[in-house]
């Protein structure tokens, strides 16, 4: 997850948070009153003509419409933000990538939601509490003390039961802070991963909680 010099990060998102995304990997081989008047006096129409003028100027800008995006050999689709970029493949452990758009000239980390889906058919049995379990203790193995949980808690994704593993990871190039949602569905792990420095995952939170929102298979 690094940033400036992460924007190699960026792209690659290989080193977006050191290990982490080597160990999905591994894990997934073996988520008003109104009142009546008589009155019919017209409205002062220069009182009503700085009303609308005002409503104008206050009105907020139209948001862009999200664009979408689908992947038929995963059978989901969701939609992101117009300002947001699509990677696909942004990595052998990654079917998509959704990244913020940059701040400034300086921005050098783009906040973004990784989508990883794994097979799971040979392990039919596996419940969700069990992959959200494996998926923390083998990231644990992996990065040791850069990596810790903050909360784990139970979650939804499109109607069905997901779990929440939200977390810290630091390296030399980033201090941050991520989530992911995982959902076991048709034999498969989908893992939703957010990643972000500590100082901008409150931000960008809500457009990832939209994004998951609008998630269907």
């Amino acid at each position: 997850m690094p940033k400036s010099t992460a924007q190699q990060g960026i792209i690659d998102p290989k080193i977006i948070i050191g290990g982490v995304i080597a160990l999905v990997v591994i894990f997934f081989i073996a988520t008003g009153s109104f009142k009546f008047s008589a009155s019919i006096k017209k409205p002062d129409q220069t009182a009503s003509s700085n009303a609308t003028q005002e409503s104008r100027q206050t009105e907020p800008a139209p948001q862009a419409k999200p664009k979408a995006y689908q992947s038929e050999k995963y059978a989901f689709n969701l939609e992101y933000p117009a300002s947001w970029s699509l990677k696909e493949n942004p990595s052998a452990a990654f079917v998509a990538g959704f990244f913020s758009p940059e701040e400034s000239n300086s921005d050098g980390y783009r906040e973004n939601l990784l989508v990883r889906v794994a097979d799971i058919s040979k392990q039919p049995k596996m419940t969700l509490q069990e992959a959200a379990d494996l998926w923390e203790n083998d990231t644990k193995k992996e990065e040791g003390s850069n990596f810790n949980v903050t909360e784990r808690k139970s979650s939804s994704l499109a109607g069905e039961s997901a779990k929440d593993i939200i977390f810290d990871i630091k390296t030399k190039e980033v201090d941050g802070h991520g989530m992911i949602r995982i959902i076991l569905k048709n034999n498969k792990a989908y893992i939703f991963q957010f990643n972000a420095l500590k100082t901008t995952y409150d931000r960008y939170l809500s457009d990832i909680e939209t994004i998951l929102a609008s998630v269907k298979f």
